[in-house]
């Protein structure tokens, strides 16, 4: 596979891969050994997730409150089966695609709750 120059996860002559930002990091995080390398409209559709479609915002958690919490999230943990949940929230670390969360909705944002704090998680619709 050829690597365009704007890709950021490049295949070594040794087929080791190169991490350059951290987007990268954490699509290598859950992803472990299988990069989506070979799947260019995978690894770009992560990078504009990441990039364009993941907000934070600090709202105080109201009682009744129907957003998700993380913890009731199963972890996309296939290809890292030691991945865990965050225990405390830290935005330039935290990684998204750790959770099962709904990315790919081309209709409606989702909204999910970091446990007891009053960070809100937003991921806009996809749009092409």
């Amino acid at each position: 596979m050829s690597v365009s120059a704007s890709a950021q996860i490049a295949p070594t002559s040794t087929a080791t891969l190169v991490l350059t930002n951290n987007n990268d990091t954490k699509i290598a995080e859950v992803y472990g050994t299988n990069l989506p390398i070979d799947s260019p409209s995978l690894y770009l559709a992560l990078m504009a997730l990441l990039n364009n479609r993941i907000s934070f915002k600090n709202e105080v958690e109201l009682a009744g409150e129907k957003y998700p919490k993380l913890s009731s999230l199963p972890l996309l943990n296939k290809n890292n089966p030691s991945l865990t949940h965050d225990t405390a929230f830290d935005r330039n670390t935290f990684n998204p695609l750790k959770y099962n969360m709904v990315f790919f909705d081309t209709k409606s944002a989702h909204i999910y709750r970091f446990d007891g704090t009053d960070i809100l998680i937003m991921v806009a619709p996809q749009t092409f």
